[in-house]
């Protein structure tokens, strides 16, 4: 991993200011307020975006993933990166030092 990849891992991120989160029943959906998109999480999403809440950084999450949900941690990091990569594509999060995704 390069040193960029590295910074980019260990920086905490968070949700950006527009998006707001409310849980339904069991489940939890994200609300862009910019864009009027309603996403519904599953149980992983739900737990990772409750982590991103936390300020956890890329690779706590995937740790912790990989511990609660029984996969491995190769497993634990590919769906990370996924549901992370469609966060930042939609805006849901920005890094810690404010700059959103």
């Amino acid at each position: 991993m390069s040193d960029p990849e590295l910074r980019t891992n260990a920086r905490p991120l968070r949700p950006s200011a527009h998006v707001v989160a409310q849980q339904l029943g069991a489940g939890t959906v994200l609300i862009n307020l910019q864009t009027n998109q309603i996403y519904e999480l599953n149980r992983t999403a739900r737990r990772i975006w409750e982590l991103i809440v936390a300020g956890l950084d890329r690779a706590a999450i995937s740790e912790r993933v990989t511990e609660e949900f029984d996969v491995t941690s190769e497993e634990a990091d590919r769906e990370v990166e996924h549901l992370l990569a469609l966060f930042e594509a939609e805006r849901l999060i920005a890094d810690d030092d404010g700059s959103s995704h």
